[in-house]
Formats: structure tokens, C-alpha cells, sequence
């Protein structure tokens, strides 16, 4: 049972009757409902976005208590309660998720997710109190859990939680990646190496909420996507995902699109594209034939049935070193390659120093000459998150002409933190807490360093215009790095 298409928040807020369409919906899933078999209910509060509140349902509205509030108003808690508190005894479930996809939150937007722990961590109280026996959690997206920055906000709700849920779906590693995480592996890795990963994560009860795999290739022109997609793969992966799910004792696996939607998609409107992304992700195709994976499907199904422990196998070994750089405390800023070099004024140069010339490692030369009344400066851009949860920057530097020299860091609300560092003709270790940095008051939004924002980083030198200097300086930069705390097992 997945519904992800809005709250009657008016009439959870009052604990009213819910709309008619609503009521009407609940009770056909129900009567239609397979009998004797365990219940999965998954809500959802957060938009498809997942980051802003749900829209109503139809029928309803957002009361003013709750339109433009913090997830974790009072409002907020107690509509998204009522709502929670209702579905369950209408479905009678043994699984609730209370956000679908809601740990997506903490990837996007991390100020929200603090929010939305203290709601998520109201109601999960409120429902275990009414029903102990709830098995409660929540789902996230797998190939973003498995980033540093979310693996390690994730653990602030994961003592909440009585089981772990992820979605998964392998193929579409394109896709996340246009969210800055990583890119997977190619078949089979491309799943077996996350699923080892998550077992690694988390000694909690694992769950696949909604996971799949396309049986042809995906294109979304709009976003310069494509995802390949074939029916071997698919089978090649059922197989793997029963074999592992028996292994760490999944609690429950749902494939979430049991037949491809070819003839639904003809009536669908265009929009972006992105509806064609599950569109031939069935075990079965559109006229019902069985794909090589229902076989499969149906194999562990009965596998499952007579008897679980049929299949012996090893959980994975702790952090495989296949894995080791998906969470990696240390990220490197250069340089190596003329890519890794900052730009700036055209008279300015930016060059590499070849190892073994000025120190141990390669090294990027920095060489102006002072222009009156005028910054020297120069840039790199910092892909978005990738620096997130770093907590110190660390670099070695020299100067063959001693004076300051200021490292600024630019979020994409342009608010700009720095420090100013006095360099002198010896190599110098610089290491500095970034929560240390300096505001500039010129720019300053929220006085916040929000390191996952960063946009550029910008080196600046300010002796032409304050001091009148003259005459030419070089400056040389090497093992620059940001360092975040590395993430432990629970």
C-alpha cells in the first residue's frame, strides 16, 4: 500500500472525516487486498521532491497553521499523526514507512532534515504507543545513502527506526548522479556491490521498499539521460537480490512495477520525460507474458516458502575494499592535472609544478604581477555536495615574496567565507576548522558555512589595492584537502 499523492491535511489537522474520493480509495485497496498475507504501508509527507511539505489530496487543503511552517511544527506533527494513526487501522499493517523516500531529505536539503527527524520521531512515538507490535521506519534512496554526507546524517533517525528501508533501483545510477552521488559499478557490481555496502551500514532489519530494473533502454532527452536496460540483466539481478536478501534476512522485498505500462504511457501526458523511466521495469511485459525474470521471481518465492535457510551463505565481509572510497573521510583538491588549476585575470598564471621540483607532490604555481588599486585573484569551482560534512581544510603553501594571502569559500547564495593566511618562502602546513572561517559582512546571508552549498573556492591577494605594491609574486599551493570525520559502525 503506497500513497504518494498528498495529505488531507485540513481534515487531519481536526481529526474530521476525509474526503470521499479518499475514503473510496482506502476501501477498494482494501477489499482487493490479497487475503493472509502481511501488510506494507507506506506514507509519504514530503512532495516528490522530497524536500517540501505534500500537497493536499484532492478534496482537502492545507490549513494556514501548516502552509510555509517547519516540518516539525506543532501543526504539522499532529495532522501528519492523525493521518498516520488513520491509515493503520484502516490497512492493518505489519510494516509502516513514514516517508517515503523521505531520507532523499537529507541528501537535498539537511537543514529540512533536522525538521523532519523531530517529525518523523513524534509520530513514530505517538503509533508505538497505540500499537507496540508496529514494525516502523522509513526509506531511502540507496545509491544517495551510500554518499558520506547522508550516510552520516541518516544515523540521527536510525535509533528510531525498526527497520532499514531502501529503494533501489541499479539502472538508473544516471540518474542519481545527477544529484552528485557516485556512479555505480557495471552489472552485476552495479547492485551487489551497494547491497554489500548496505549490511555493512547498519545492524537494523533490512528492507527493499520498492526496487526494479528496466528491460530497455531508458532516454530522457530533456535531462541528457540514458539508462541501459535489458531483460538478461533483469533476471541476472532478480537472482542476485533473492540470493542476498536470504543471506542478511530481508524482512520483505517489493518489485514495484509488476507489468510494463506501455498502455498506460500511451495516454499519459509527455511532461519531462521522466514517466518513461519505469516503463518497461514489469516482470511482465504490457500483454502479460513473463519476462526470463518472473521465472526467477517466482523460483525464490518458492525457495522462500519451503524453506529460507535453504541457502547458506556468508554475510560480506566488513567495509570490502571495493568499497572503500564510496565514503572517504579525505577529498582532494588537485593538483594533477591542468583541469585541477584555478582561473583568473588574463594576465595572471595558473601552472603546474611537476613533482620532485618543490615538493613531494605536485604543486599549482600561482604568478601575477600588481596592478594599482586592484585584487589578484583566481577560481575553481566545487561541484555541488561534494565537499558535504567536511569539517577541516588542510594544505601546504609558499611564497616567494612573504605576505597574506586569502582563501574564500563561495556558497551559491553567494555568501562567502574566508581566512587569511600569512605566507612566507618556507613550505608551511596550514590545517583549519572550517566552522572557523570568517563571514565576509558584505555578503553575509545567514552567517552559516553551509559546506554542502559551496559553489567555487577563490584565492585572492589585495597588496595591490591596500598597500600600493609593485612588482610580481608567485605562490605555489600542493596536498590541498578537505577531511571529514570518517563514519562508524553502530
Amino acid at each position: 500500500m503506497h500513497f504518494d499523492d498528498g495529505i488531507p491535511w485540513a481534515e487531519a489537522l481536526s481529526d474530521s472525516p476525509f474526503p470521499a474520493k479518499l475514503r473510496d480509495d482506502w476501501k477498494g485497496k482494501r477489499d482487493r487486498a490479497p487475503r493472509g498475507l502481511p501488510v506494507y504501508l507506506g506514507l509519504a509527507p514530503l512532495a516528490k521532491d522530497r524536500q517540501s511539505l505534500a500537497a493536499a489530496s484532492e478534496g482537502s487543503s492545507i490549513p494556514s497553521g501548516i502552509h510555509n511552517t517547519p516540518l516539525d511544527a506543532e501543526p504539522v506533527k499532529q495532522a501528519f499523526y492523525n493521518y498516520a494513526r488513520r491509515a493503520v487501522q484502516e490497512f492493518e499493517p505489519k510494516f509502516v514507512n513514514l516517508g517515503i523516500e523521505a531520507g532523499e531529505l537529507a541528501d537535498r536539503n539537511p537543514t529540512r532534515w533536522a525538521e523532519f527527524v523531530r517529525l518523523y520521531a513524534h509520530v513514530y512515538d505517538a503509533l508505538k504507543k497505540d500499537r507496540p507490535e508496529l514494525k516502523i521506519g522509513i526509506s531511502f534512496g540507496l545509491q544517495s545513502l551510500m554518499e558520506a554526507r547522508v550516510a552520516s546524517r541518516a544515523r540521527s533517525i536510525l535509533d528510531k527506526c525498526d527497520y532499514l528501508g531502501v529503494s533501489f533501483y541499479p539502472f538508473m545510477s544516471r540518474f542519481h548522479e545527477k544529484f552528485g552521488a557516485r556512479r555505480l559499478s557495471d552489472p552485476p557490481q552495479q547492485w551487489t556491490e551497494p547491497l554489500d555496502w548496505l549490511r555493512n551500514y547498519s545492524d537494523l532489519p533490512l528492507a527493499i521498499c520498492e526496487t526494479g530494473y528496466a528491460t530497455q533502454n531508458v532516454d530522457v532527452p530533456k535531462y541528457k539521460l540514458h539508462m541501459p536496460g535489458d531483460a538478461e540483466l533483469q533476471a541476472r539481478y532478480v537472482r542476485d537480490l533473492g540470493r542476498i536478501a536470504y543471506r542478511d534476512d530481508y524482512l520483505f522485498v517489493i518489485w514495484f512495477l509488476a507489468v510494463d505500462y506501455d498502455k498506460l504511457y500511451s495516454k499519459l501526458p509527455e511532461g519531462d520525460g521522466s514517466n518513461r523511466i519505469w516503463r518497461h521495469a514489469g516482470l511482465l511485459d504490457q500483454d502479460l507474458n513473463p519476462k526470463p525474470a518472473w521465472t526467477e521471481w517466482n523460483e525464490l518465492v518458492r525457495r522462500g516458502r519451503r524453506n529460507p535457510a535453504t541457502i547458506h551463505e556468508p554475510p560480506p565481509a566488513k567495509l570490502p575494499a571495493v568499497l572503500a572510497d564510496i565514503t572517504p573521510t579525505t577529498i582532494r583538491l588537485g593538483f594533477e592535472r591542468s583541469s585541477d588549476l584555478f582561473t583568473g585575470s588574463p594576465d595572471d598564471s595558473f601552472a603546474l609544478v611537476e613533482k620532485g621540483i618543490v615538493a613531494e607532490t605536485p604543486a599549482m604555481k600561482w604568478q601575477f604581477s600588481y596592478k594599482p588599486g586592484r585584487w589578484q585573484w583566481g577560481t575553481r569551482p566545487i561541484e555541488k555536495s561534494s565537499l558535504a560534512s567536511a569539517e577541516r581544510m588542510k594544505l601546504r603553501v609558499r611564497s616567494d615574496r612573504p605576505g597574506p594571502v586569502f582563501i574564500q569559500l563561495e556558497e551559491t547564495s553567494g555568501e562567502t567565507h574566508y581566512v587569511v593566511l600569512f605566507v612566507s618562502a618556507e613550505w608551511q602546513e596550514v590545517d583549519v576548522r572550517l566552522k572557523d572561517l570568517n563571514v565576509d559582512p558584505q555578503k553575509k546571508r545567514d552567517g552559516v558555512l553551509q559546506i554542502e552549498d559551496l559553489r567555487q573556492v577563490l584565492l585572492a591577494d589585495n597588496a595591490g589595492e591596500s598597500e600600493k605594491a609593485q612588482g610580481s609574486r608567485s605562490v605555489w599551493f600542493t596536498s590541498w584537502r578537505f577531511e571529514r570525520s570518517p563514519i562508524r559502525d553502530e
